[in-house]
């Protein structure tokens, strides 16, 4: 019954917020429920939770900056490398259309 409530009352909160670390009051007393001899302060249990949270999502963040950008130095210069040829070789395919066409920036 107290996991229901839990999971209830943490679902009007939003599971987006348990996510990000606003969990419900009702998780420490279902802790505390089944551990009480083992972590008398469930303050700990709850702090332990969020950082553990935290580290998941900053691994998430990392692991997909990663892809997006490249993992290391070298593979984020080959990749704005790569962007900047694939814009000159639009540059010219689009000059190459209109030979009248005037880039309005330079940038």
């Amino acid at each position: 019954m107290l996991a229901t409530q839990c999971i209830s009352q943490q679902a009007t909160l939003g599971w987006n917020q348990f996510l990000r670390g606003r969990i419900s009051k009702l998780w420490r007393q279902f802790y505390s429920y089944f551990k009480a001899l083992a972590d008398p302060n469930g303050d700990i249990w709850t702090k332990k939770l969020v950082l553990a949270l935290w580290a998941h999502t900053e691994s998430l963040w990392k692991n997909r900056n990663a892809k997006v950008h490249g993992g290391t130095v070298e593979e984020q210069k080959r990749r704005e490398k790569d962007a900047l040829c694939l814009r000159v070789e639009e540059a010219y395919a689009a000059y190459t259309e209109d030979n009248f066409i005037i880039p309005r920036t330079i940038a």
